[in-house]
């Protein structure tokens, strides 16, 4: 089992009083939390001791009190047993995340016998401790691997048989030529490069955080880097220039290997960029197509198509130099790649450019398509290459678009939209195979990205719809126009647009593209036929107005159906719930979709749990892999729901349903906005409120579980909570109440089974639970004890004095530092201000380096590149304002549950003394 697992179940039960509670492990692998066995008291014994008197034995009281004495030994062998397995598995895992010297070391004050089960406090502190003694042995580490770095040329102290980076440097007989070390003589961008592959190759080291990096791993490390480096600087046609740039792009990555390989596709990928300068006659690009063209008698071929080709093909490729060696079976240097790459990469251009050559040809020479058609086919060839593949498929796709139009045109007249909906449908698949064949096309010659973006789906959808307008008089798409425009197109679209069947919704695209063509083909302006399309997507026909054949594609509108049960809870701190009351959810259909924020929102935040406590979906290293990785592992999700519904794929759909349909909706109505409907009280019974935008609460949890009851039928329990809550309101007075975020939070859950109807049923009522804790001992200053809203602004929040200072005596001031410039960045995102905070703050080097995860700073690192990339080296180019929230909401969380805690705590105990 991962530590992470371990970790956040402590922290779930210390934040929630919970840290007395014993760990077990579960006969199915996971981890429970159970009150410790106690010991029945004397009082207890006593009575046990009297049900053995012959008159007071039939007592109830005294045959309890001597069962529970029985029963005593038997649930503590119990749960000594569940204990020891969880020991066992936790001591394993521990050695495995931080190696045997320190989890034996943070391991030996417990005892693992199993005699006392070790509790979740208990194990919180062997966490800590363990991260503690890893983080000592970085800093150990770090020191000594940056002491071999830096050691002087002269002067230097070495344990007899080691050396450091200037001696290897100078045993691969690299010259100083004058220099005072071999930073100076290899130069700034060099060095910084050879440093940063060394750190890193020694961070991936197991000995990094779990013992000592020996001299020999570093001296390897060193040679390692040196190799790479001369590897690079003996390229064909590499510059100082050049390789300076290569190195100072590939020293900003990590870890090491992402190092080597970037380095050597940045390397790749600079060669092939001036073998495709079109700009340069001399280049093999603008060889090949100077002698194609004569090939064909033509003049030149237009600079649009080699723009194309140079970057498409330059785009794509740089995202398959790792692949090549394994592609071309070469070696996985960048030469290597390089040679095996040239000769392949002039074949597939030559190939490219003869395509387009021969569609120009198959244009000219083709019999069925008409004038207009072959001009705006001429058109598109002038702006971009294209091959006979494309052309071919422009023409079966006008072909078929225009008899659908035709089709739909005549449906909408006789109101069959079941079959105009077909029809879309078949244009829409079509469609889809017509692209799916132009790219395989491009990429038998590596020029497949321009067709691969959403925007130039978009675009090929609009030039096949004119090719397809283009093939009637103005007077046939005048007489489409009007019908696809009249009442009954109108009904269409609103029913494309309010459907969350996705296969529906994208249809209406193609619909309004459609419009759009056939108005201009009938000699409207291009805004005119926009504003005709646009109107049928305005003007909102309500889910009831809709004909009867569409509204079964449309869902409901969503109700908000917890406020009113909300209202009739008697407001108290938990309401149980009661078996005898089952209201219906109307609001959710047979679902015949997976609902897409149950996708959404699984991929985000939700974590549904299976009967046996397990995950539904694997979220092993989330946040980390792809999107289409997430995707993959939530519908195998959902095929285990499937399993649990009896293979019943509709009932299974329902369930997704739950989480979009507005069924916490009144929860956080009823908390944080009406006070006649809030379950939430003081302890002299006031309501209060909780800020709904993000200012009272720092954290939201959704939970999803499913089980089954004693019946076998399926049940679903859902949990809405609001966690950390660090202040509320008096909805009467309009006054803040301050509330200590380690112990307050409100949750509302309720259960659900499905009704034989398809519907779902809740059983009972909603629950609601809370703990709001208020700040009794706040020592009187001129502000509110601090939250989350201050750290959003912390430059101008009232504790801020007193907050830095209290991080400085705590050596952590660089949490806050960077915190106020990720928000004065945004006010003036330049690129020279991007790169001087990563600098300052979360290069390797950088002087107040920050911690974050690898989850945040991977695609980070990716958009910082891109950023880069697109400014061109101009430092007052703008870029995403929003390029660091990602790092900073990680870190304002850490400073809100670590250090705001520890500040509060410190100035109460000031103010005491």
């Amino acid at each position: 089992m991962a530590i992470s697992q371990y970790a956040g179940t402590v922290s779930n039960l210390m934040r929630t009083n919970h840290g007395g509670d014993v760990l077990l492990q579960q006969s199915t692998g996971g981890i429970k939390a159970d009150l410790p066995v106690n010991p029945p008291g004397k009082w207890t014994h006593f009575k046990a001791a009297l049900s053995g008197l012959p008159l007071l034995g039939s007592l109830g009281s005294l045959q309890r009190a001597r069962a529970e004495v029985a029963d005593y030994p038997v649930r503590l062998a119990e749960q000594q047993a569940s204990s020891r397995r969880f020991l066992n598995g936790f001591a394993q895992d521990l050695r495995a995340a931080f190696g045997c010297d320190i989890a034996d070391m943070c391991m030996r004050d417990v005892d693992q016998t199993g005699g006392t089960p070790i509790t979740a406090r208990k194990v919180d502190e062997v966490l800590k401790q363990a991260e503690r003694a890893q983080q000592v042995r970085r800093s150990h580490n770090n020191m000594a691997v940056m002491r071999f770095l830096e050691s002087p040329l002269q002067g230097a102290a070495h344990v007899p048989g080691e050396t450091d980076m200037n001696g290897v440097f100078l045993d691969r007989d690299m010259q100083l030529n004058g220099a005072t070390s071999w930073q100076e003589a290899m130069g700034a961008p060099a060095a910084k490069f050879v440093t940063a592959y060394v750190q890193k190759q020694c961070e991936a080291l197991p000995e990094h955080s779990q013992g000592r990096v020996s001299n020999e791993q570093m001296v390897q490390a060193a040679r390692n880097a040196f190799d790479l480096y001369q590897e690079l600087k003996s390229l064909p046609g590499m510059t100082e220039a050049r390789l300076a740039d290569i190195v100072g792009r590939a020293s900003q990555k990590a870890p090491a290997a992402e190092i080597r390989d970037a380095a050597r596709e940045f390397a790749v990928v600079a060669d092939m960029k001036t073998k495709l300068d079109r700009h340069d006659p001399g280049s093999m690009l603008s060889r090949t197509a100077a002698d194609v063209a004569h090939r064909h008698g033509m003049a030149t071929i237009p600079d649009a198509v080699l723009k194309c080709i140079e970057g498409n093909v330059t785009e794509g490729l740089s995202y398959r130099v790792g692949a090549m060696p394994a592609e071309f079976g070469c070696a996985d240097d960048a030469a290597s790649i390089m040679t095996a790459l040239a000769p392949r990469l002039e074949m597939k251009t030559r190939l490219a450019l003869e395509e387009h050559c021969a569609a120009l040809q198959m244009i000219e020479q083709s019999t069925t398509l008409l004038p207009d058609q072959k001009e705006i086919l001429r058109g598109i060839a002038a702006s971009r290459r294209i091959d006979r593949t494309q052309v071919a498929q422009f023409e079966r796709l006008a072909q078929g678009m225009a008899a659908g139009a035709t089709s739909i045109g005549t449906d909408l007249q006789g109101q069959n939209f079941e079959s105009a909906l077909d029809t879309l449908g078949g244009l829409v698949q079509a469609f889809g195979n017509g692209i799916v064949a132009m790219k395989e096309a491009g990429e038998a010659v590596w020029e497949s990205g321009s067709l691969a973006s959403g925007e130039m789906a978009d675009e090929l959808m609009w030039q096949s719809l004119q090719l397809a307008a283009a093939s009637m008089t103005p007077a046939q798409a005048q007489t489409l126009f009007q019908r696809l425009t009249g009442p009954n197109g109108h009904q269409l679209m609103q029913g494309l647009m309010q459907t969350l069947d996705i296969q529906l919704a994208v249809q209406a695209p193609l619909l309004n593209g459609l419009v759009q063509a056939l108005g201009q083909r009938a000699g409207m302006t291009p805004e005119q036929a926009a504003s005709a399309a646009s109107q049928l997507q305005s003007n909102r026909i309500a889910p009831n107005g809709l004909h009867r054949q569409l509204a079964p594609f449309v869902l409901p509108e969503r109700k908000d159906v917890s406020a009113g049960f909300l209202a009739t809870m008697k407001l108290e701190q938990e309401r149980p719930l009661s078996q005898t009351e089952r209201t219906k959810l109307t609001t959710l259909p047979g679902g015949h979709i997976i609902g897409r924020s149950f996708v959404d929102d699984v991929a985000r935040t939700f974590d549904p749990k299976m009967p046996d406590g397990s995950s539904m979906v694997d979220r092993t290293n989330w946040d980390t892999i792809s999107p289409d990785e997430r995707l993959q592992r939530i519908e195998a999700g959902f095929v285990r729901l499937i399993d649990l519904c009896g293979g019943d794929e509709e009932r299974a759909r329902t369930f997704t349903l739950v989480a979009h349909q507005g069924m916490a909706g009144g929860f956080p109505f009823a908390c944080g906005t009406n006070p006649d409907e809030s379950p939430t009280r003081l302890p002299d019974g006031r309501p209060i409120v909780f800020d709904q935008a993000g200012q009272g609460v720092s954290e939201r949890d959704f939970n999803i579980s499913f089980v089954h009851d004693d019946e076998g039928n399926l049940t679903l329990h859902f949990e809405y909570r609001l966690r950390h809550a660090d202040h509320a309101m008096l909805p009467q007075q309009g006054e803040p109440i301050w509330l200590d975020p380690q112990a307050s939070y409100v949750s509302y859950s309720y259960d659900a089974a499905m009704a034989d109807d398809g519907h779902l049923e809740i059983l009972g009522r909603p629950t609601c639970k809370y703990n709001v804790q208020a700040f009794t001992d706040w020592p009187v200053h001129d502000y509110p004890p601090p939250g989350g809203l201050e750290l959003r602004d912390l430059a101008g929040a009232a504790c801020h004095d007193d907050l830095h200072a209290f991080a400085r005596r705590e050596l952590n001031e660089e949490n806050l530092l960077v915190l106020e410039a990720m928000t004065a960045f945004r006010q003036n995102p330049t690129m020279a201000n991007a790169i001087a905070l990563k600098q300052q703050f979360l290069d390797p080097d950088s002087p107040q380096q920050v911690n974050v995860s690898h989850g945040q700073r991977a695609p980070f690192v990716r958009a910082f590149d891109q950023a880069v990339t697109q400014a061109a080296g101009n430092p007052n180019a703008l870029v995403d304002p929003m390029l660091f929230d990602g790092l900073q909401t990680e870190i304002t969380h850490l400073v809100e549950t670590d250090m705001l805690p520890r500040f509060k705590a410190a100035m109460i105990a000031q103010h005491a003394n």
